[in-house]
C-alpha cells in the first residue's frame, strides 16, 4: 500500500486519495435531496426518478470511498483512531445503512414519492454534512476564530518571553490529531506542557535551552526522519522558528 503512495508522491501527488471519491457519494446524496424536494410538487414529480438514480449511484460509490479512506487512515495516521476519524467512521456506517435501506428495500416496495423515502434522503443528507464537518476538523484543526486569537497572542509576545501558550496552538493544529491520548505514536503526547516535557518512550523530545539537541525541533526542521508532521506539508517557517525560540529560551511553561 505504501508503494502506491510513494509512486504518487514521485509524480507530485502528495494528498490523501479518498477525498477524490468522497465527492461522489456525498454529492449524490445532496443531489437526491434536491430532486426529492422538487418531486414534492406535482408538476415536478418526474424528478423522483432522478433522485432515485442519484441515490443509487451514491450508494455504489460508498464502497471504493471506504476502501480509499481506510488506506489513507493507515498511511497518514498509522491507524490511530482519533476522535474526528472515529466520528467519520461511525457516520459513514450510518450513511451506508440508510442508503442500502433505500436502494435495496424502500425503492422496490414503495412509490417513488413516498414520505419514507424522502425522510431517508433528509437523514442521509444530515449524516453527509456531519462527515464533511469532521473531515474539515482533520484538515483545518481549530476554528478560524481561534487562529485569529493565536495571531493576536503571537503579536503580543516578544522574542524573549515565549511560553508554552505561544507554541500550543501550533501543536494543536498540526500535531495533536495523532499525538494525543493513550494511543499516541511512541507514547508522545503533545497536547499539554507536561506531556511535551515528558517526551516519548524513546526519551525526552525537548532539551530546554538546546534546540539543536531537541528531537521535536529536529523533526519539524526535517533534520531527523521521518519529518513531522508525518507525511504532511512542513510547518511554515515562522512556526518552526517560534518552537525553536521557545526551546532556546528554556521551554518555559
Amino acid at each position: 500500500m505504501n508503494a502506491l503512495y510513494e509512486v504518487l508522491g514521485s509524480i507530485g501527488y502528495t494528498h490523501p486519495l479518498h477525498p477524490l471519491m468522497t465527492a461522489l457519494p456525498l454529492g449524490m446524496v445532496a443531489g437526491a435531496l434536491v430532486f426529492s424536494l422538487l418531486a414534492l410538487f406535482p408538476r415536478f414529480g418526474k424528478y423522483a426518478v432522478t433522485a432515485r438514480h442519484c441515490f443509487t449511484l451514491g450508494f455504489f460509490a460508498v464502497f471504493p470511498t471506504i476502501i480509499l479512506g481506510y488506506m489513507d487512515w493507515q498511511h497518514y495516521y498509522g491507524g490511530n483512531l482519533i476522535f474526528p476519524i472515529m466520528m467519520k467512521v461511525i457516520l459513514a456506517g450510518i450513511l451506508t445503512v440508510l442508503m442500502a435501506l433505500a436502494v435495496l428495500f424502500l425503492y422496490r416496495r414503495l412509490p417513488q414519492q413516498d414520505v419514507r423515502i424522502f425522510a431517508v434522503h433528509v437523514l442521509s443528507f444530515l449524516v453527509a454534512v456531519g462527515i464533511g464537518y469532521f473531515g474539515g476538523e482533520l484538515v483545518f484543526g481549530n476554528p478560524l476564530p481561534a487562529r485569529a486569537a493565536e495571531t493576536s497572542s503571537r503579536a503580543a509576545s516578544t522574542a524573549s518571553d515565549l511560553t508554552f501558550a505561544d507554541v500550543a496552538p501550533v501543536l494543536k493544529r498540526s500535531c495533536t490529531s495523532c499525538h494525543s491520548g493513550k494511543d499516541a505514536p511512541v507514547g508522545l503526547q503533545l497536547d499539554t506542557y507536561e506531556a511535551v516535557m515528558a517526551g516519548s518512550t524513546s526519551g525526552p523530545v525537548v532539551a530546554a535551552g538546546k534546540p539543536d539537541e531537541s528531537a521535536l525541533v529536529k523533526r519539524i526542521r526535517g533534520e531527523a526522519t521521518p519529518r513531522m508532521p508525518y507525511k504532511k506539508p512542513p510547518l511554515p517557517s515562522d512556526e518552526i522558528q517560534r518552537i525553536t525560540d521557545w526551546v532556546k529560551q528554556g521551554a518555559r511553561q
